[in-house]
């Protein structure tokens, strides 16, 4: 890493060079054991991870998608509707500020996702969009706030 004296001034700041600095000096486990901050959600989450949001405005977002290959009740083949690991692992989630900036969030085998995105409203979609129904994203919108926010994301789950 180099520090750039050319970068702008971003919410993000140069967040990494600091954390950077407190880790080669042995002083970043220090600072999250000494933060104030009380870790009590179920999701997996890390003191790090909601440290590092809170010190830089940054909402976490985190939750799971589902993708539904055959709603109900049309199912004729209950085998041609499982959705596989890779359904999920190669498609990300895209979130689309107002704004327009875009977060492309990477998906686990599992549709389970977690990521830092600036406060505020983002329309869901999802990558990779061939199949059926993936363009009805339920919701069509989330929010996201300065803490963390937790979804669930469905496509193709809306009736038809």
């Amino acid at each position: 890493m180099e520090w750039d004296a050319t970068a702008p001034v971003t919410p993000f700041g140069q967040l990494a060079f600091f954390i950077e600095y407190l880790k080669q000096g042995g002083l970043f486990d220090g600072w999250v054991a000494d933060c104030p901050l009380s870790l009590t959600s179920p999701n997996g989450k890390t003191s790090q991870t909601l440290l590092i949001a809170s010190q830089t405005g940054l909402g976490v977002v985190t939750g799971k998608v589902t993708i539904v290959l055959c709603p109900e009740p049309a199912v004729v083949n209950p085998s041609s509707c499982q959705v596989t690991p890779d359904m999920y692992s190669t498609r990300q989630l895209v979130l689309t500020a107002s704004d327009g900036g875009v977060a492309n969030v990477s998906l686990n085998q599992d549709g389970t996702f977690t990521a830092q995105l600036p406060p505020g409203s983002y329309r869901v979609s999802i990558s990779n969009c061939n199949f059926l129904g993936c363009d009805l994203p339920t919701p069509s919108s989330i929010s996201v706030v300065t803490s963390t926010t937790t979804v669930t994301v469905c496509f193709n789950c809306a009736p038809r």
